[in-house]
């Protein structure tokens, strides 16, 4: 009797670890067929007629192409948001016990939900990634930030996500914060905004530049004093470039690996189609008051339309630094997901580049700099990264599902 009543349990547990594993994959299937659906029906936004009947057609489409003829207790509901950017799938259906049904006779009631939206109408010039920090865009003293063409955006969740304060202004098309602004009126130009959307990285999918062994097999920093023309490579233990020295970047990547790219002095770095990866340990750069850079990112490659990349492994605070008052050129965008990029000098920087965009962790200007970030895309022949142009990208920002 014993061992009927345990090989009754067994099979009753094991009944509905099976029935659990089922609803499971019927829960992957059907928040996969929501998100194809919500992205598919956002995508059609773009269209003049798209009204709910429109949109709905469109989820219901892409639901049945994901999972076959759309059973009939199979919910499925699309609603366009208020700004008529994006559209919000959601998803419900029974399943059915089948080994656990004397437990459960009702069955699991699966919903799940997918959030899409179209990419932005402006330009993005900046944007501070970080949510859980203040000041993810940061502004004191005299510091100044214009972006008249385009957009800056913060992701920091805190009341003073945005800071410019004292003498700083901030001047954009648009300014957005997804928590609030620090300063009065007077620190800001441009229509502000507050609670955005966290806007996810739109640089998150493109992959790191090879990195290659240490250049010449040397593993300690290059020390430069004397005007030379240096070649793509690895560059373990980073390069100083001191004294008057110029040096020249001839066109591709260099990885400055395990230490700092410094050019300090009345030193000069120069460099057309140009990419820079930092990584490893202190990997960064740090550009002195006296140096002069001008610098443009390669047209094409693994870093088509990035002039600097940090390390994605990087640790979080680890910080980017130009105190230069000569760096009026830097083509391309700037990308450093885990750093702390501070802009530290007293005159203008970027301004003779036709565009610069800045991702970063986050960003602060300290002094008296004037960082101009112009949008003129069609002025260069350097490629503006996906993401960061006004279009119809279509991205995902919210998944859910429920098991009950």
């Amino acid at each position: 009797m014993l061992f009927g009543l345990g090989v009754a349990l067994l099979l009753g547990v094991a009944g509905v670890a099976l029935d659990f594993g089922t609803a499971v994959h019927l829960k992957a299937r059907l928040q996969k067929a929501a998100d194809a659906a919500a992205i598919a029906a956002t995508q059609d936004l773009s269209v003049s007629t798209a009204d709910r009947s429109r949109v709905s057609a469109v989820a219901r489409s892409v639901v049945q192409a994901e999972l076959g003829p759309v059973p009939a207790d199979l919910s499925i509901e699309a609603e366009v948001n208020s700004a008529h950017t994006g559209v919000e799938v959601r998803l419900s259906q029974r399943h059915a016990a089948s080994l656990s049904k004397i437990l459960k006779p009702e069955g699991s009631q699966i919903t799940v939900s997918a959030t899409a939206v179209r990419g932005g109408t402006r330009k993005v010039c900046v944007l501070g990634l970080d949510p859980e920090v203040s000041q993810t865009v940061s502004l004191d003293a005299k510091a100044r930030i214009t972006a008249a063409e385009c957009a800056v955006y913060s992701n920091s969740q805190h009341k003073d996500g945005v800071k410019s304060t004292s003498s700083a202004i901030l001047k954009a098309q648009f300014i957005c914060s997804s928590g609030g602004f620090a300063g009065s009126a007077s620190n800001y130009s441009g229509e502000r905004k507050t609670d955005c959307p966290r806007m996810p990285d739109p640089l998150s999918n493109r992959p790191a530049p090879p990195v290659g062994p240490c250049k010449g097999g040397k593993t300690e920093k290059l020390t430069i004093e004397t005007d030379q023309v240096l070649g793509p490579g690895t560059y373990c233990g980073g390069i100083e470039i001191k004294k008057a020295a110029k040096v020249t970047l001839s066109e591709g990547i260099y990885v400055i690996r395990d230490g700092m790219l410094k050019v300090d002095e009345t030193a000069t770095l120069y460099g057309r189609n140009v990419g820079l990866y930092f990584t490893g340990k202190d990997a960064s750069f740090d550009f002195l008051s006296s140096s002069t850079v001008n610098l443009g990112a390669p047209k094409d490659g693994p870093m088509a339309g990035i002039l600097f990349f940090g390390d994605r492994n990087a640790p979080g605070s680890r910080e980017y630094k130009i105190t230069s008052d000569n760096a009026r050129t830097l083509l391309g965008t700037i990308y450093l997901p885990r750093g702390y990029f501070t802009v530290d000098a007293s005159n203008p920087v970027a301004d003779q580049s036709a565009y610069t965009a800045i991702i970063v962790r986050r960003l602060d200007l300290k002094a008296a700099p004037n960082l101009v970030l112009n949008a003129s895309y069609h002025q260069t022949d350097v490629p503006v990264p996906q993401g960061l142009v006004p279009g119809n990208n279509v991205r995902l920002i919210s998944e859910a599902s429920a098991l009950t």
